[in-house]
């Protein structure tokens, strides 16, 4: 799951250079997979991220509504999933945003 962890670490990349470029990169490996793949399956995301969200968000919601998989996330969670967190606010926003 962190196969653009070297990106992170490079320090030419500011963090929300790193956010879009996660995000897209993840997003696009999962649309090179075969959709059929994942018809009638459960499938299991662990320790999701901000990093990775957004793009996993995005991925399922290019499915049609009744062929999209069935899907358990682990996010890699805050300190606190209080309403003034702010990666709780994000993870909630995607969520509602892609997946309504």
């Amino acid at each position: 799951m962190f196969i653009y962890q070297e990106i992170s670490n490079d320090p030419m990349w500011a963090a929300i250079e790193n956010f879009v470029i996660h995000n897209r990169s993840f997003h696009r490996d999962l649309s090179r997979l075969d959709p059929s793949l994942f018809e009638d399956s459960v499938t299991l995301f662990p320790t999701v991220s901000e990093n990775q969200c957004l793009g996993l968000a995005r991925w399922l919601a290019a499915f049609p509504k009744e062929k999209r998989p069935r899907v358990a996330v682990g996010l890699r969670s805050p300190q606190e999933f209080t309403p003034s967190n702010t990666r709780t606010q994000f993870y909630r926003n995607v969520f509602k945003k892609y997946l309504a």
